[in-house]
């Protein structure tokens, strides 16, 4: 038998997980964002997909100068704090 460990949600993402099992749209939609940020643990996609489904890219505004983009002024920020 396969286990895998059980991690916790924020309330935001632990309601987002709510409404994808109700609602087969919303999983559907979730899918989409994680095959746009395919990069992240899906953990962290959930988290980022509940603050912001829209978003194309996860980074940090390091990352995003790093690779020659320009966080536009009055840009919203997910926040995210990750925890091992």
């Amino acid at each position: 038998m396969y286990v895998t460990e059980v991690k916790k949600f924020s309330s935001m993402g632990a309601e987002k997980l709510g409404e994808m099992a109700k609602n087969p749209v919303f999983y559907t939609d979730f899918l989409k964002f994680q095959g746009r940020v395919f990069k992240q643990d899906t953990t962290v996609a959930l988290e980022f997909f509940a603050q912001k489904p829209q978003a194309q890219f996860i980074a940090s505004y390091n990352q995003w100068k790093a690779a020659g983009y320009r966080v536009k002024d009055g840009g919203e920020a997910i926040h995210f704090i990750i925890r091992r």
